[in-house]
């Protein structure tokens, strides 16, 4: 199969000409029997009532002294009455399916859509037609006081943890018992490549693969809610009957942040493939011990919904040098602070930053919401001249940076920490860490700041930085910021 083939539709579907003929490929450019039709059988029902509201006006519409309006006012009263009468009354029978052969013929690949979808009793659904979660047996036993119903329906997902066959399509386990995960549905021309699938690999905790016939094709995503209105989701699988396999990949199920992807295209059916097994919500449903939790999930709170740094932030820590020469070496004056959280609405809110001292210790911690100069190379080295500094980045478009410095030396500054550095000194500071996978990449910054720094960020640092009045404005001005390196006298 190639993507060619499947430009509108599978092999041997009407008018997918190979991209090698010429002749069937013009050909293939006229307009399709399905296209007139519908379009012929949307005119003639237009027809028949625009001729209806004329012929109407031109029988009872009189001038007070019984002569006949103009050609004009009898067409254009025609043209009211026929759009109202149109706007309520129903296609003819035959429109519906004509519609359908349109869409179908409209249909290309590949394609895809993102989004939220809601979900409900811990699942949303891949389903055809009218199909709602609750007919296809989802949610069953959800509530309170429900954990046999709730054990009865888990008991679906015994075998992979994740996904259930059901009847018109599939169910997709969640760990949010309700609320949204992000989605993102791809219908493909053909298998994903080995390269897709080892960006899946590095992305997400659990991926399995199953087949599914699709009795008419259109399947929806749907979640919470009536269907009519899940409007987003409606009808984006392929819309011909046949045999499909769908991907499931899940990624945070154990967590606050969860997403998901669905891949589908069209293969015969096969066994169920299994392809990760990593979360502890799976290994649950199958029935296996958990494992044990990555070191880094301790920081898992800074990309949870309630953080205010969930998005994006720099987070600075420098040990050695007190606070107001840490804000100093940023390039601000430690004069007049104010809290970031009153910046919410400024015009000027890039270029601050809040310090904060930890009482007891020789060690600050630098919070910055909207900006990043505790990335910067030669800042790091210089907030380290009398101890050791570093610094984690990160923003929406998932770039981030890890920069480390001891004594004014720079030891580490990467855009992507996708393997442990080199240099045996730096090593005992990712130990345990799985660079291999894309997902947690803060938090796993933050365990190594922690291990160069001892200083462990906490929820209520966080809290204090953002709230209090530790805020200071690094001055305009260009970037990188040109200075003379410092020394530690």
């Amino acid at each position: 199969m190639t993507e060619a083939a499947y430009v509108t539709g599978p092999p041997g579907w009407p008018g997918n000409a190979p991209a090698d003929d010429p002749a069937e490929a013009a050909a293939a450019l006229a307009p399709a029997a399905e296209l007139v039709e519908e379009a012929q059988i949307a005119a003639r029902h237009g027809a028949r009532a625009l001729a209806l509201g004329i012929a109407t006006a031109a029988a009872i519409m009189r001038r007070a002294d019984g002569s006949p309006y103009d050609a004009a006012t009898i067409i254009g009263l025609g043209l009211g009455s026929a759009a109202v009468h149109l706007a309520h009354a129903p296609m003819p029978a035959a429109y519906g399916p004509a519609l359908f052969a349109r869409r179908r013929r409209l249909f290309t690949l590949p394609r895809a859509h993102a989004g939220l979808v809601d979900v409900h009793g811990q699942v949303f659904g891949l389903l055809e037609g009218d199909a709602t979660l609750l007919g296809a047996g989802a949610g069953a036993g959800a509530g309170a006081g429900a954990g046999a119903g709730a054990m009865a329906a888990d008991a679906r997902f015994a075998d992979n943890g994740l996904v259930a066959l059901v009847p018109g399509g599939l169910l997709v386990r969640t760990g949010r018992s309700d609320g949204s995960v992000n989605l993102r549905l791809e219908v493909l021309a053909e298998a994903p490549n080995a390269e897709r699938t080892t960006r899946q690999l590095a992305l997400h905790d659990e991926i399995v693969e199953v087949s599914w016939h699709a009795e008419v094709g259109f399947a929806s995503v749907v979640g919470a809610g009536p269907i009519a209105e899940q409007h987003a989701w409606r009808e984006r699988t392929p819309p011909w009957p046949g045999d499909y396999r769908v991907r499931v990949a899940a990624s945070g199920r154990d967590h606050d942040s969860e997403s998901c992807e669905l891949l589908v295209w069209s293969a015969p059916l096969a066994q169920p493939l299994v392809l990760r097994q990593t979360d502890r919500l799976g290994h649950r449903l199958r029935g296996q011990p958990e494992p044990s939790p990555p070191p880094e999930e301790k920081y898992r709170w800074i990309r949870s919904r309630g953080c205010v740094l969930r998005e994006a932030a720099t987070i600075t820590i420098v040990v050695g040098t007190d606070r107001d020469e840490v804000v100093r070496i940023f390039g601000a004056d430690p004069v007049h602070p104010r809290s970031l959280h009153s910046l919410m609405d400024a015009h000027d809110r890039i270029g601050w930053l809040a310090a904060m001292d930890v009482p007891g210790t020789d060690i600050v911690v630098v919070m910055e919401e909207n900006s990043f100069a505790g990335s910067h190379g030669p800042t790091i080295a210089d907030l380290s001249l009398r101890g050791h500094a570093g610094s984690v980045f990160w923003n929406v478009n998932v770039d981030n940076r890890l920069s480390l410095a001891r004594g004014g030396d720079l030891l580490l500054a990467e855009e992507s920490f996708e393997r442990a550095p080199g240099s045996p000194a730096l090593a005992p500071l990712f130990h345990g860490l799985d660079l291999t996978r894309f997902d947690a990449t803060v938090p796993k910054g933050l365990l190594v700041l922690e291990r160069l720094t001892g200083y462990a960020l906490r929820p209520q640092d966080v809290d204090r930085l953002w709230n209090d009045p530790l805020a200071h404005q690094i001055p305009p001005g260009p970037w990188p910021p040109e200075r003379p390196r410092r020394s530690a006298e």
